[in-house]
Formats: C-alpha cells, structure tokens, sequence
C-alpha cells in the first residue's frame, strides 16, 4: 500500500504523533546546524544558549509558516509553549550526555542511499537482482582512539523506546541496526560502539523539598537515559561516560551499563560482544534479503504481530483497507496441538474429527524427551512455529498440562474437565473459561493476529 500504490492517509487539519515526529526533528537539525555557524560544540554551549536558540526557532517556525496548525488556536499555541519547553529540557540533557563521554557528534539528519553523503546498502537476492536500502540517520558520533575509530548511532524518539534482541530475531527493530551498518560499510576499519534511542521528553521526576540540585538533575538524567545496545567493552563505555572511569558511579545515568567493583562489566549492562554483534549483522542482512524477496514475490499476506499488549494493527494507518479479520483462518492465530499423545494415536482422532486442517501442526509425545508437566513439548511448539513464549497461549484441562504451560511462561487458559485441578495451580491461570466457546469470545476481545 505505502510503497508500491503510494496510498496516503487522508491529511486532516490537526498535529498528529508523526507531525510531532517532524516538528522535534526539524528543531534539532536547526539546532545543531546553528551550534556549526557559531562555531560552537555540544560541550561549548550553556542552557542560556539552548534557552534562547530553541525559543527563536520554535517561533521562526511556528509565526513563518502560512496557516500553520500551532498558530491556530489558544489550545495549540500553549501546545508550542510546552513543545519549546520540552525541547529546552531534552535539548539541555543531550548536550550533558554529551559532556559525559568522549564521543563526538559527527553528523545530523544525515541520508544513506544513491544520492545520499553515504552509500546504499546493496543487498544481492538470491536471483540476483540487486535492492538498494537507503535512509536518513538523526546523529552519527564517533570516537577516534588508539584502537581506532568507534561509531555510535542515536535515533531520538519522542516516546521512550528500548532496544530488545527478540524483536531484532522477529525482524521488528531492524532500523538502527541497518543505520550503523550503513555507516560501517563507508567507513573502512570503523568499528562499531552501540546503537542507542535518545527519549525527547521533559520528565516530571517527584522530590520532597531537601533534595539537592544536583541529586535533581541525577534523577532527571535517570529517566532520560539512552536505551539500546552496547559493544561489551569496558574501556569504550568508559568513553561514553566519564564517571565509570573515574569511579565517580558505577551505574551510568547516561546509557544501559554498570561495572562491577573489579572494572568488569555488570549485569545490567545491555550488549553484545563484538562476535555476537557480526552474527547480529549477518542476521540482519538476511532477514532484510528475505522481507526483499517475499515483496517481489508478491506476498502480501496479512501478518501483523502482537506481543504481549503490543501490536501492529494500532497504529496501522490502512486498517480501513486491510479489514483484518481473526475469524478468516489465513488471518488468525496459528495453532499447533501439543500433546503427550503419540504419532499416529493423534493423527487418527484429527482425521475422524476432520480438523486436521484447521491446525498448523502439532507435537507430539513421542517427539519429546520429556512430557507434561515439563514444558518441552510447548517449547518445541514455539519453535516451529516461530514464535516467542510469550505471544504463546495454551489452551488445557489437564493439572499436569497446566503446570506445563505455567512453566513456559505465556498465557494459559483453563478449561475445566471432570478431573478436579488444585487451586495452587488454577490461581496461576490467565484466565478459566466454561468451554471453547468461551475462548472464541475471550480471543476475539484480545484480538490481533499473534505470530
């Protein structure tokens, strides 16, 4: 629809979340394209400066631009009010963020493609035919050491986002991976540091009225920190935040890392090793070449995810043209049955019930190791099918089954038969339904198609 019919959303004469996206992102490549023409750095600037640079382009945009939407009512001109002071707030925790590390910005708003100051990346189909991915990159910093150059790639967001590995694997949070990638591949011998979200928000942090400044400004610093993932390197993340190396704090208010008393990195350090970052690449690359080849193939199945209480359909601008519809089978939940029944017991009662064709597969009990209440027969389940335990909903009756599904983690709901399940294992339910029909109810309240 987007990008082969070029279907647009009807443009209605409000400020929606994307023109917000817009308007922050305008402001900071203003911003710091006005810091370069007054010769000035992140770490040169101070919050006067921020103050009355975010204040004049606020209004250049907001007085400059015929019928603009911020100018057109009391309501949306106090919105441009508390927009300047979110900026002012954001704005004032980079340049601190910055003034912690020994990264450098080195580029802003900044295009990757065939016409772009950065290459394309090539991805070469299995036919041999040639895809050009190409994009625009929010801040690219750098740090030249001993051991060369190190990239760092910050994607602002104007909501809190963090970087999960699973969604990586379901192809889900492609996108600062293909950046750095991007910046890599120009950039012979760089090698890369970490890709991180930057939150754009003005934080309301609550303090009884003895705090400090400075302990209000650690606070504010917490609830803004960078979130992503690291490369596994002491002394690179050192370099991102001075007070690790210094011994000031060993948990960084600047991005996802801690060090443990003898200099090693923490538990909650979130990252990679370098090795486990190149697998990552390569994983990338080929999910990108096979989203590629299932486009020209002219796959235009209707899959969107749901995770946990996320899904795609949310936000879906083409709901109205798509019309997803969970009772349709190609458009619902896949559906495996595990049991600890064998083979050809399972087969047989699928075939003389004909329902055979309304499951996407099953798992067996002779194709375990161990059976029910241990979860490997659900696990084994997830995994032929793709998906993560927790997308998983298990249906059963039985106590063991139940303790089965408790153990894999997802959700689990109970239909009782006449065998009578202790309490202890019933109170650790999703929910408790009367029969399927109920469950078709419960579904569709729940409704969106999970993988």
């Amino acid at each position: 629809m987007q990008y082969g019919l070029k279907a647009k959303e009807r443009k209605e004469y409000s400020f929606t979340a994307p023109d917000l996206g817009t308007f922050i992102h305008n402001i900071l490549d203003t911003f710091s394209k006005n810091m370069e023409k007054d010769k000035l750095t992140w770490r040169d600037i101070s919050e006067d400066y921020i103050i009355e640079q975010v204040s004049r382009i606020v209004e250049n945009i907001v007085s400059k631009v015929p019928g603009y939407i911020l100018e057109s009512s009391s309501r949306y001109r106090y919105l441009a009010y508390r927009l300047k002071k979110m900026l002012i707030s954001a704005i004032t925790i980079i340049s601190e963020q910055i003034k912690q590390g020994s990264f450098e910005p080195s580029d802003y708003e900044v295009d990757f493609g065939v016409y772009g100051k950065y290459p394309p990346i090539k991805i070469v189909l299995t036919n041999g035919e040639e895809i050009n991915l190409r994009g625009q990159i929010d801040r690219v910093d750098e740090l030249n050491s001993e051991e060369g150059k190190y990239i760092r790639i910050i994607d602002y967001k104007s909501s809190k986002r963090e970087l999960s590995l699973t969604d990586i694997y379901h192809g889900l949070q492609l996108q600062l991976l293909v950046y750095l990638d991007a910046i890599l591949e120009s950039n012979i011998g760089a090698k890369p540091a970490g890709i991180l979200y930057s939150s754009i928000d003005d934080p309301i942090a609550k303090f009884d009225e003895n705090k400090e400044d400075d302990d209000i400004r650690e606070e504010i610093l917490k609830k803004l920190k960078m979130q992503g993932l690291l490369i596994k390197d002491p002394n690179i993340i050192k370099e991102m935040d001075k007070s690790l190396a210094s011994g000031e704090r060993s948990t960084s208010l600047i991005i996802p890392a801690n060090l443990n008393k003898d200099g090693s990195l923490g538990r909650y350090t979130k990252g990679v090793t370098i090795e486990e970052f190149e697998v990552i690449r390569k994983y990338v690359k080929e999910t990108i070449k096979d989203i590629c080849e299932d486009m020209l193939d002219g796959n235009i199945s209707i899959a969107p995810y749901k995770n946990k209480d996320k899904n795609s359909c949310e936000f879906c601008e083409y709901s109205s043209v798509c019309q997803f519809d969970s009772s349709l089978k190609d458009n619902n939940y896949k559906t495996i049955v595990a049991t600890s029944s064998n083979r050809d017991r399972v087969d047989k009662i699928l075939a003389q019930a004909k329902i055979t064709e309304f499951f996407d597969d099953s798992i067996c009990g002779d194709e375990v190791t161990k059976g029910k209440p241990n979860p490997e027969v659900f696990l084994k389940s997830c995994q032929k099918l793709g998906v993560n335990v927790d997308e998983a909903i298990v249906l059963e009756d039985s106590e063991a089954g139940l303790r089965a599904g408790i153990a894999l983690g997802g959700a689990i709901i109970y239909i009782p038969d006449i065998a009578i399940v202790p309490e202890q294992v019933t109170a650790k339910v999703t929910e408790t339904l009367a029969d399927l029909g109920e469950v078709i109810v419960w579904l569709e309240a729940h409704r969106c198609n999970a993988k």
